[in-house]
């Protein structure tokens, strides 16, 4: 596995589903095997507040402006 211990990584088409419910920080593309081409990967950092809009956090700094939570133990 490519992650850290309690870390959660998502291809790119979780991640679009999931962003209306947690927040995202774009990794770097990464070498998988048994894939031919790299593939984007995003860091699950927490859960979205009900009340913020989706948004990936990119590398650029560009995204979301929404606090960041912890997941809940």
């Amino acid at each position: 596995s490519k992650a850290a211990p309690n870390e959660v990584l998502v291809s790119e088409p979780v991640a679009y589903e999931a962003e209306t419910r947690f927040t995202l920080e774009e990794l770097a593309p990464l070498e998988l095997k048994g894939k031919a081409n790299v593939v984007q990967v995003y860091r699950v950092t927490g859960f979205r507040d009900s009340d913020s809009t989706a948004s990936f956090v990119r590398r650029s700094g560009v995204g979301s402006t929404a606090p960041q939570t912890k997941p809940s133990p």
